[in-house]
């Protein structure tokens, strides 16, 4: 789509066409007169002629004007629409966050009801902005004209569309993950392992579309990630910033999902592709609405597992477009493009007074649950959720669980197969995981370690993880921190202390540790027998050949 930069009127009917092929300015003399004294003088004169125009389909001549950069306004097409005697015609327009219908004559909208919700007072109907074009592509195909009150504009103007140039190869997956992509017209989610390449795969696409482009991310670290592959591997010469406290809009530009939803109601036309990186943060209430209130043609997502507990990953199909393209770890690493690895799991025992700990809270628990299938028969954990607002009861029986799994989950035993490990492993690379800040911190105080939580100031987080790849420092600590949006090096072996039940955070936590590199890595999981955690355990073991998602 050519950028459209002039509106045409019936108070100003005169235009300029700078460039054109032979074709359309034969076809342009057929609605206009030609004022231009000779072939070759440019730019060619027109003056519209609506007696001429009538005799043409509305939509052809706004196809035919938006090839030489021209729309017709809408007053000038209702002027032709009357004058072709067609009464029954449809009007889009935008009103704050929603997509506006207006109806002229009878419409059958039987196809597209559950879209609208109709406004008797005012006889129109409203809609999501981001349905725009199935709204639009219905009406089409119904017959009935369209007159559309806003522009899109979307092409990269020339001086910046001239110096994209990726600096990099696509692998052979990646350039079938785009081709999938592409041929789902620009709309779907990819999902690729951490270290697949996701970033890279998502260059190529701007360059190859070539358009306004939004990239949504779900912290600053990946804020300032992206921005600097942008400017290096692409070669953007400048990249917008909402996020962080910056506030600036470019052709291309990166958002945090808090900026991209606060402010979705002013970039509604200004971006044709949107690019949500870590795509399963999209369908929460707040985040969605980036895509809501877009009318961006086009939608890529990334993310190593699309998967929610909450079920909404069903919605990215319409927010983003459906899965087009995934690939399981162990494919990648076959062909050399993720480290080879292995998951060890490690039973670990409850020391005696710990284990009669957990069994008194959890005891309680479950004598709760016990009385609660008499109350509610088939109930479900939300149940007992609902249930403490009234009952005390039931939060004495969640505190218990709570504090039964705390138990599982820092068993002292932990600590003893962690110094085995480190000792095993004392010329690697390795990374240890844990859910909770206060086991990080026990583990970092007994072995001497660095250690990441969300305490850490960023400077002294990247002065470690740059120590960490530079070997000047080979073991880290850390929490949730560095599970997602931060750029982590390579290392060879991961040890969970403790996690959640999450597989996005079991893949991610795995992720970090396949980076194309010659030595095997491997990741321990060390579980508490006979507990809770077993389940939890469970739970975040993925299916490699649908690569965990």
């Amino acid at each position: 789509m050519l950028p459209i930069s002039k509106v045409l009127r019936k108070s100003s009917p005169y235009f300029e066409v700078t460039e054109a092929d032979d074709n359309t300015i034969k076809r342009l003399g057929q609605v206009a007169e030609h004022l231009a004294p000779t072939e070759n003088t440019k730019p060619t004169r027109f003056k519209f002629q609506i007696e001429k125009a009538v005799l043409q389909p509305l939509d052809d001549l706004n196809k035919l004007f938006a090839q030489v950069n021209y729309t017709l306004s809408p007053n000038l097409q209702k002027t032709i629409l009357k004058k072709q005697a067609i009464s029954r015609y449809a009007e889009l327009r935008l009103r704050k966050s929603d997509l506006v219908l207006k109806p002229t004559g009878f419409l059958d909208l039987t196809g597209i009801k559950s879209l609208l919700t109709y406004n008797s007072k005012e006889k129109i109907f409203h809609a999501r902005i981001m349905d725009y074009y199935t709204i639009h592509r219905f009406l089409e195909n119904k017959g009935y004209p369209v007159i559309v009150h806003f522009v899109l504009d979307f092409q990269l103007p020339e001086e910046v569309r001239s110096q994209l140039e990726l600096d990099m190869v696509l692998r052979e997956y990646q350039e079938e993950a785009l081709r999938r992509w592409e041929g789902a017209r620009g709309r779907g989610v990819v999902v690729l392992p951490t270290g697949g390449g996701k970033t890279i795969l998502a260059l190529e696409a701007i360059r190859k579309f070539a358009v306004k482009t939004l990239i949504v991310v779900p912290t600053l670290d990946l804020l300032s990630q992206w921005k600097e592959a942008l400017e290096v591997l692409l070669h953007v010469p400048e990249v917008g910033i909402l996020g962080g406290g910056k506030k600036t809009v470019h052709h291309i530009t990166v958002a945090t999902y808090d900026s991209a939803s606060l402010l979705a109601h002013q970039l509604v036309n200004k971006f044709g592709l949107l690019v949500f990186d870590e795509v399963h943060h999209l369908p929460s209430p707040t985040y969605r609405l980036a895509a809501e209130f877009s009318l961006a043609p086009h939608r890529l997502g990334l993310t190593a597992t699309p998967k929610r507990y909450d079920e909404l990953h069903h919605d990215l199909d319409l927010l983003v477009g459906p899965t087009v393209y995934r690939i399981a770890p162990r494919l990648l690493e076959k062909n050399g493009y993720l480290a080879p690895y292995q998951i060890q799991r490690i039973q670990v025992s409850l020391k005696p007074e710990e284990q009669t700990r957990y069994e008194s809270h959890i005891r309680i628990f479950r004598n709760y649950t016990r009385r609660l299938d008499d109350i509610e028969p088939g109930w479900q954990f939300d149940t007992i959720v609902k249930r403490t607002v009234f009952d005390p009861d039931a939060r004495e029986a969640l505190s218990n669980l709570e504090k039964a799994r705390r138990v599982a989950l820092e068993a002292s035993g932990k600590i003893e197969h962690i110094e085995k490990l480190l000792q095993q492993y004392r010329d690697e690379k390795v990374i240890i995981f844990s859910r909770y800040t206060r086991v990080v911190e026990k583990v970092s105080n007994l072995f001497g370690l660095p250690l990441i939580t969300h305490k850490t100031k960023v400077s002294e987080r990247e002065r470690i993880l740059s120590q960490f790849k530079t070997g000047g420092l080979s073991k880290v600590v850390t929490g949730q921190v560095l599970d997602e949006g931060v750029d982590v090096p390579d290392a060879s072996i991961g040890i969970i202390v403790s996690g959640t039940g999450s597989k996005r955070e079991f893949i991610q936590r795995l992720g970090r540790l396949l980076r194309p590199q010659k030595e095997q890595a491997i990741l321990y999981e060390l579980v508490t027998e006979s507990t809770l955690e077993d389940g939890l355990s469970r739970r975040r073991q993925f299916d490699e050949e649908d690569g965990g998602s």
